[in-house]
């Protein structure tokens, strides 16, 4: 027989995964856009004098390497039970917040 209380831990469990879900989600579509943006930006200044470009360049890679960061976390988080990502939250929410810092210090 099913109780209340059955029923109640399942929508719980539903809602996990539905969070679960759509932080993954969101941390990989932030990925994509700073990785087109990056794409641009290596277009853009490729012209650029060598001097200028070679500092432009290191923070590019700098920008990828924190990208990457990222992107790894969140396959530690997709392995992970689904009882946990909870515990990868702050993780991904502090490399991102690195990851803008960074992007806005190239961008300026």
């Amino acid at each position: 027989m099913i109780t209340a209380q059955d029923v109640k831990k399942k929508e719980m469990k539903t809602q996990e995964q539905k969070a679960r879900s759509t932080l993954i989600a969101d941390y990989e579509e932030r990925g994509r856009k700073y990785g087109a943006k990056l794409d641009e930006m290596k277009a853009k200044f490729g012209a650029k004098k060598a001097e200028a470009n070679a500092d432009y360049q290191k923070g590019i890679v700098e920008m990828q390497v924190k990208i990457k960061a990222v992107q790894e976390k969140l396959d530690e988080l997709r392995a992970s039970g689904e009882d946990k990502w909870h515990h990868f939250k702050a993780d991904l929410e502090r490399l991102w917040d690195d990851v803008e810092v960074t992007f806005k210090r190239l961008v300026h």
